[in-house]
């Protein structure tokens, strides 16, 4: 009997999502209230705690972590900042897991009538190599990312 091939990606595949959304209030506002690690805990029901590590500093190169419960186990999420325009964009990328480096964009644009434009892009290279099958499971993960975050950024936001 023989089991069948399992399909490979031939060469570098990024997977991505987006979503975006209108909020009222002034700019600098949204974007502190989107900035603060603790506004994880409002946004998932999940996170317990919340916070940046010490020593980081602020902007370029800070960490910030999130600690979820799920199923009655914890679970520790850390983003890096790997580029920052304070009060208009981030660019983050898990650490915590080596083989899952999501990165996420954040965007912040004026929409005028103290209104404001809040992109969040999710991204992920998947290698040349990887199992077709865990290829397309990243794909829905990605897309659920973006979902998840628009429907919190709502809550907190609005």
């Amino acid at each position: 009997m023989r089991t069948p091939r399992r399909l490979l990606l031939a060469e570098d595949v990024t997977v991505s999502s987006r979503t975006t959304g209108l909020f009222t209030g002034p700019a600098m506002e949204v974007w502190d209230r989107i900035e603060a690690p603790e506004t994880q805990v409002l946004m998932s029901p999940e996170t317990v705690l919340a916070g940046r590590l010490p020593g980081t500093g602020r902007g370029v190169g800070e960490i910030q972590y999130h600690v979820r419960e799920v199923d009655h186990r914890r679970d520790l999420v850390a983003i890096e900042i790997l580029e920052y325009e304070h009060g208009r964009r981030a660019v983050t990328e898990t650490i915590t897991h080596p083989d899952v480096r999501l990165r996420t964009t954040t965007l912040l644009e004026s929409a005028g009538d103290d209104r404001v434009r809040l992109t969040h892009e999710w991204s992920m290279v998947l290698p040349a190599g990887t199992d077709a099958a865990h290829a397309e499971a990243m794909n829905t993960y990605v897309d659920a990312c973006a979902e998840h975050t628009a429907t919190m950024l709502r809550r907190v936001l609005d």
